[in-house]
Parts: C-alpha cells; structure tokens; sequence
C-alpha cells in the first residue's frame, strides 16, 4: 500500500527526529518519538511492513545527515515508540486492570537474543530474511565461526549460528551487575557456571538447567556494539549478502 502524500512530509519528520536526538528532556523526546511513528502509521495507513520500511529508510537518511550513532538511536526508539503505542491500541476501551498484591522482582533484566543453530549458515540467512522477511541487523564471520542477527519481531534478535548444534536455541538474557547476579545464583545452588565469557557486547557466564538446557547472562555494556561494526563498510569480518527477488 503507498503511502497517503497529502498528509505526510519526510522532510518534517526528520526535522522532528533532530529535535528529538538533540533534546535533553527525555520525557520530551519520548512524545516526539511517539508522533513520528503515529505520523508514519497515518500516512501508509497503518500497513506495519510499510511503516517499517518507512523508518528504515529515516534512519538511513540520518546516518547520511548526522551520525551511525544517531541511526541506530532512532532505529531503537522508534521501535519502542511502535511497541507502546501497538500495547495501548490492544488495551484501548477494556477495563482497567484490578490492583494486585506487588510480586517480588524477576530475576533477569531482559531476554536480549535467541542463540539458534544452524546445519547451513548461508541458506538458514536467507531463508530468515527472504522466506520470513526478518530484518538482516548484522553477520560476521570471524575465530573460524559464523553468526548472523535477524530481527523477526519486537522483542530478542535471533542469533544464527553455525558453531551451535541445530536445532537448538539457547536464551540469553540481559542482568545489570553480572558479578553479583552470578553470586547470588551460587548461593542459590546453581552449579557448573561457565565464564567469564567475553563478548562484543559485554561479559558473560552460562550455565544448564537440571534437564540440560544451555542459558546465558550477559552484562549489555555495549548494546550496539554490532550494529556500529556491521555499518563500517571498511570491515573485513562482516558478511554482506544479496538480496534474492
């Protein structure tokens, strides 16, 4: 579906998307984000592949203008923006929910990728990215292993990989102090804990659950560590591929 030409100009939502960069004001920054995507939802009629396209194409129009750092901040909070306004249009005229007693806090700040593996790295890519129409964030080859990160949803980037038995997926979640979180999980009776590993991210241990299944902490100090080193054209470790009509 095109989108609506009378109601929507590109050059005024970039010129929101500066102001939103550059504020200081979070609070601020958060209802610009907000009526970008509300405006880009508008002017291709809600269509979500569009809308998605729309903003990928923003972003890339950023990078040209400002900086990586700046398009990958905007990639991130549009993306939020979406999410939260797709949650308050699902609620939209139920009834409020009824107050709860408070529940002690979850373990784990966020669930960041699906580690997935793979019997044929190029042809499972493809398949993701042109069989499902995920979005391609990275790939690389590098130390004899291959891993890609396609994004199928608003939620964990699946992580490809051809060092990993397939099938098997591996959850890896995000901790704010991964020394402590570890500590505490040895305390709790949680055995054979594998690491310090390290990672282009940041730190990380795993360990197994009592039937086996393979889990991972990670310490996210560097969030788009991959994404800043698969937009340098110049590296040599990053898989490029074409796309297939």
């Amino acid at each position: 579906m095109g989108k609506d030409s009378d109601k929507y100009d590109a050059d005024e939502i970039l010129a929101l998307a500066t102001e939103a960069l550059t504020s200081n004001d979070p609070i601020k920054s958060e209802e610009i984000y907000n009526t970008i995507v509300l405006n880009v939802q508008k002017a291709f009629n809600n269509n979500q592949r569009d809308v998605a396209s729309e903003l990928q194409r923003l972003s890339k129009s950023i990078e040209s203008s400002r900086t990586t750092d700046d398009s990958l901040a905007f990639k991130q909070r549009t993306c939020e923006s979406m999410l939260k306004i797709s949650m308050a249009e699902r609620h939209k005229g139920k009834p409020a929910p009824v107050s709860a007693p408070a529940k002690a806090p979850l373990p784990f700040k966020s669930l960041e990728y699906l580690y997935v593996g793979t019997k044929d790295f190029e042809s499972d890519v493809l398949y993701y990215r042109d069989t499902l129409k995920g979005e391609l964030v990275w790939a690389f080859e590098k130390f004899g292993a291959k891993v890609a990160a396609v994004r199928l949803a608003y939620g964990p980037l699946i992580l490809l990989a051809d060092h990993k038995k397939a099938p098997s997926i591996e959850p890896i979640f995000s901790v704010e102090n991964l020394e402590l979180e570890i500590k505490e999980l040895k305390e709790r009776g949680v055995k054979e804990l594998d690491g310090p590993l390290q990672t282009p991210n940041g730190p990380a241990y795993s360990f197994r659950d009592p039937s086996g299944n393979q889990f991972s902490l990670l310490q996210n100090e560097r969030p788009e560590a991959m994404e800043r080193a698969y937009a340098d054209k110049s590296n040599s470790s990053a898989i490029r591929f074409q796309r297939i009509n």
